[in-house]
């Protein structure tokens, strides 16, 4: 499930994730908009943070580009 869908379908604001997360919000729009990918760590505590809806796999479309 990609990280916006995850926020959107739990009512989970963008600024409430970057708090739980610890990052800037500007950091999590970048990762629902595809314009960042996640480092390593990030990636952990988002896939903590989401109870595992949200996966590494989620930010990676078929072409192996960054999915939007």
């Amino acid at each position: 499930m990609q990280l916006a869908q995850y926020l959107e379908q739990r009512g989970i604001s963008v600024a409430a994730f970057a708090d739980r997360l610890g990052v800037d919000v500007s950091t999590v729009y970048r990762w629902c908009s595809g314009d960042r990918v996640p480092s390593v760590d990030a990636f952990r505590r988002i896939k903590s943070a989401t109870d595992g809806a949200v996966t590494p796999n989620d930010f990676i479309c078929c072409c192996g580009e960054p999915a939007a």
